[in-house]
């Protein structure tokens, strides 16, 4: 459903996607321009934010709310191979010559989104072609991450990959967090850890007695990102 946005919701807006490091470094007239130029919705779960193979999207911008990454590639069946939470923006391959999205990212929570379509991103684009520069790093970004995924999905030990992933999900897989919320359930989790529902249970029981995570219902906590990150490096 498409939102009329008051400017105190407009600014809340700002300073939610503000906490995106994207975002936050472009350039104060870029973020500005893409707000303006934004129509914002509110979404229900289970609602398509891009689809695979298309070519004529735009960009989006995930203020609030959880969504899962599935792949465009591979069997039908696949399932979801990551997580994101609000604030971070996606969506940029169709701006560069009309690239089929390589993901689809559909809604787990209620959403706030901000869409700028591909028009008018190109737009923005033709006008100042300095800010190319700021795509190309968001690009890259995903690329990094999409990199990550693969890498750590070769790590034979599954305790290991699993701490690899929660990491990665909760945007910490190298450095930093604490006290992060992972709102994903058992089942998406083994999926995207490329191990059953039963063996991730069991990892989990382990690492929550060890002080490295709470693990509730459809949420994980992590407490100690520095020790899972060596469990997944040693």
């Amino acid at each position: 459903m498409e939102v009329a946005m008051a400017c105190t919701d407009k600014a809340e807006a700002l300073a939610r996607l503000s906490r995106d490091p994207w975002f936050a470094g472009l350039p104060q007239a870029f973020q500005a321009a893409l707000l303006e130029q934004a129509a914002w919705q509110r979404l229900e779960p289970h609602h398509g934010l891009t689809h695979g193979g298309d070519t004529s999207g735009g960009m989006v911008g995930l203020a609030e709310g959880v969504a899962l990454v599935y792949p465009a590639v591979g069997p039908a069946e696949a399932g979801p191979i990551h997580l994101v939470t609000g604030p971070v923006w996606f969506g940029q391959l169709p701006l560069s010559r009309g690239r089929p999205r390589a993901v689809s990212v559909i809604t787990q929570s209620a959403c706030l989104v901000a869409r700028v379509s591909r028009q008018r991103m190109l737009q923005l684009l033709s006008q100042n072609p300095g800010w190319w520069e700021h795509m190309h790093d968001l690009a890259i970004t995903h690329f990094l991450t999409a990199a990550q995924t693969a890498a750590d999905l070769h790590i034979h030990d599954s305790r290991r990959r699993l701490c690899a992933a929660l990491l990665r999900l909760g945007a910490c897989r190298h450095e930093g967090g604490c006290d992060i919320d992972l709102p994903i359930s058992q089942h998406d989790l083994a999926t995207i850890a490329n191990m059953s529902r039963q063996t991730v249970g069991h990892l989990l029981k382990g690492l929550a007695k060890e002080g490295l995570l709470h693990w509730g219902y459809r949420k994980i906590r992590l407490k100690d990102p520095d020790e899972l990150r060596r469990i997944a490096d040693e």
